[in-house]
């Protein structure tokens, strides 16, 4: 089956947009498109906003955590002080 969707390179780091073959997964079919810059600002700019923390579940549990950090000392020691709180409760 054809299907669009997004897809990561990790020989780039790119990520694309383009079309695949759900029976061949990893092989793109025709040109695909480089939409990295474009999907990186929809992670920043809405989905994870600047010094904040969104958890990603899996199975009713906390799987992964994504953390967006302003670079100053600020936002960094709060960063530490999140990821403490986190480590306590492994």
């Amino acid at each position: 089956m054809i299907e669009s969707k997004l897809g990561y390179s990790s020989l780039t780091e790119h990520v694309y947009w383009g079309k695949t073959n759900s029976d061949k997964p990893g092989i793109w079919i025709g040109d695909k498109k480089d939409v990295t810059e474009n999907f990186l600002n929809v992670i920043i700019d809405g989905y994870l906003s600047k010094n904040t923390k969104r958890d990603i579940m899996v199975d009713g549990k906390i799987k992964y955590s994504l953390m967006n950090i302003e670079h100053s000392k600020e936002s960094i020691d709060r960063a530490i002080k999140i990821l403490n709180e986190i480590k306590s409760t492994l």
